[in-house]
């Protein structure tokens, strides 16, 4: 009997919303294949936003519950179709991150979610700060050393959180540590794929 593959669970995306409702959206055939909004070089199938609420719709006898979130880029509706306790505690002017998967329905884009919690305002600051950062990002040289993926992020996590006192560890010493070329690029992409954060100009912590 033929054994269907569960593949692992997407990178949950740090994106603007403006990227989201822009990017090429492509649904996929199939059970195990997730659609995706193409945003540069990224299939994105799970997006993270931090946005503020700016209007719910989380009524108990409707069809699926609601909230808009506006990030400064633009709006989208966040939906979940089943009972979900935190985004009916979520009011307008609160300010969330969410993670959901985008879709699209007679010409509407909007995220199916799976995470909402509320955050401070720093950390809406804090996410236009990591965008722009991660629009900066080098492209691989063609000179970089191979990489072994797994075995670089588990380095850079032991090195952030050896040199993390608890402001943050410095991202130039975890630079100068690596000595490779395309170490900074490596760390910057870990930042924009929310495995590390930048949590000030220069200052990384792994997320626990």
């Amino acid at each position: 009997m033929e054994q269907k593959t569960i593949p692992k669970r997407q990178i949950a995306y740090k994106t603007s919303i403006k990227d989201i409702l822009e990017g090429t959206y492509t649904k996929e055939e199939g059970d195990w294949v997730p659609n995706f909004v193409m945003i540069g070089d990224k299939k994105i199938s799970r997006a993270n936003i931090i946005g503020v609420v700016v209007s719910s719709d989380a009524q108990e006898n409707s069809v699926y519950q609601s909230i808009t979130l506006d990030d400064g880029t633009g709006r989208i509706s966040v939906r979940s179709f089943e009972e979900h306790a935190a985004l009916g505690n979520a009011a307008v002017g609160d300010m969330v991150m969410v993670i959901g998967r985008p879709r699209e329905y007679l010409d509407e884009r909007y995220l199916v979610l799976e995470i909402v919690k509320k955050v401070d305002r720093g950390w809406g600051e804090l996410r236009k700060y990591e965008l722009a950062q991660s629009l900066k990002m080098p492209s691989m040289s063609p000179e970089s050393p191979p990489i072994q993926k797994e075995e670089v992020t588990h380095t850079i996590f032991s090195l952030v959180k050896e040199k993390d006192s608890g402001p943050g560890a410095d991202m130039q010493e975890i630079i100068n540590n690596l000595a490779r070329q395309d170490a900074e690029w490596l760390i910057k992409k870990m930042v924009a794929e929310g495995e590390l954060f930048e949590v000030r100009p220069g200052k990384l912590k792994v997320l626990e």
